[in-house]
């Protein structure tokens, strides 16, 4: 008997971040950093809002990483360690969303990369691990076309670590036609460091990613003329940004 068969989780696993939530709602409801921190030397660490632990997974493995090992288990939106992917999602299905996977159907996004292989290890992980009754793995840009009222279109798809632009005829991908380029948002934070350590700041890719990360998702836009907007560009624009640690720093025309 299974209790809500008619509402489906859905699990969009991103190389920077696992989203989840239900069907019948409009908005993910966990957002999970795709990352898992071990303990270096494979010690016992007490962190004290999880206690004494062996495995730190999403927030938990950012906030403590000074103390930890960690591990991305998806690159290019491809599973690559199964055995981290696991305890991502029991982290997503029984502290997350507090549920139950066993009493609902399970949606997984996936690229046009994936493999036949990997969808398998997917259904076997949701059915043998998780115990859910029924599960689907759909191409992203299908769905996010389903989700504009359309079949037929165009779906650019750019991600942490690549951009795919795949076309879509009545409701079917293209894949002879998909397009992919190994450019996200991941090398456009490490651009920003770079520019920024050009005059005089001292960030890190490692250390300090969420805080560039956070710069350039609150401070930076897409110039529909970059040539005219950097020529155009006075002191009046910089816009300031306060580091965790208190610090001011200006981001000018970078």
């Amino acid at each position: 008997d299974i209790q809500h068969s008619e509402i489906a989780i859905v699990c969009d696993n991103g190389s920077y971040s696992l989203k989840a939530g239900f069907s019948n709602e409009n908005f993910p409801r966990s957002i999970i950093p795709t990352i898992v921190g071990i303990p270096k030397d494979n010690k016992i660490v007490s962190i004290p809002e999880h206690g004494e632990n062996i495995v730190f997974p999403g927030e938990s493995a950012i906030k403590n990483k000074d103390m930890l090992d960690t591990i991305c288990p998806i690159r290019k939106s491809i599973i690559s360690d199964w055995d981290v992917m696991e305890q991502i999602w029991y982290h997503m299905f029984y502290e997350n969303l507090m549920v139950p996977p066993e009493n609902y159907n399970i949606l997984h996004t996936e690229v046009d990369m994936n493999s036949k292989s990997s969808r398998e290890k997917i259904f076997e992980t949701m059915f043998e691990l998780f115990n859910v009754p029924k599960t689907a793995v759909i191409p992203k840009s299908v769905l996010a076309l389903y989700s504009s009222g359309r079949t037929t279109g165009l779906m650019v798809d750019s991600g942490y670590d690549y951009t795919q632009v795949m076309p879509i005829f009545e409701g079917y991908p293209l894949h002879h036609a998909v397009q992919t380029m190994s450019v996200g948002g991941w090398h456009v934070t490490q651009y920003l460091m770079e520019l920024l350590n050009e005059r005089g700041y001292s960030f890190n890719s490692t250390k300090d990613f969420e805080t560039l990360n956070d710069i350039k998702e609150k401070l930076c836009y897409f110039a529909l003329n970059f040539k005219f907007e950097k020529d155009m560009y006075t002191k009046e624009k910089e816009k300031q940004y306060t580091l965790p640690d208190g610090t001011v720093i200006n981001v000018e025309s970078e």
